[in-house]
């Protein structure tokens, strides 16, 4: 003999379960067709023979790149702030 009050509950649980799933698949969906993939304008390789390390970058207001960091070359260890501009050339460092 079948027991009802269990065969609602379950039935609550499955129908809980889809919608759950339905909605979980909904944000993925719309995440996928509102996020954007940023395209390269440029890139630069820095570094030497020796471990390097960036540890920040920023933009200011005209589109200048700054990058701040450690290097490890032939005449010992130091910090570097660079700035590139909107092109990717380097202005000073």
């Amino acid at each position: 003999m079948k027991n009802w009050s269990d065969l609602k509950f379950k039935e609550r649980s499955i129908l809980g379960l889809l919608i759950f799933i339905f909605l979980l698949a909904l944000v993925f969906v719309s995440y996928g067709i509102y996020a954007q993939v940023p395209g390269f304008i440029w890139v630069i390789q820095g570094g030497g023979a020796g471990p390097d390390s960036g540890h920040g970058i920023d933009v200011d207001g005209t589109g200048n790149s700054y990058v701040t960091g450690w290097f490890n070359g032939a005449a010992g260890r130091g910090i570097f702030l660079a700035r590139y501009n909107t092109s990717g050339n380097l202005i000073w460092s």
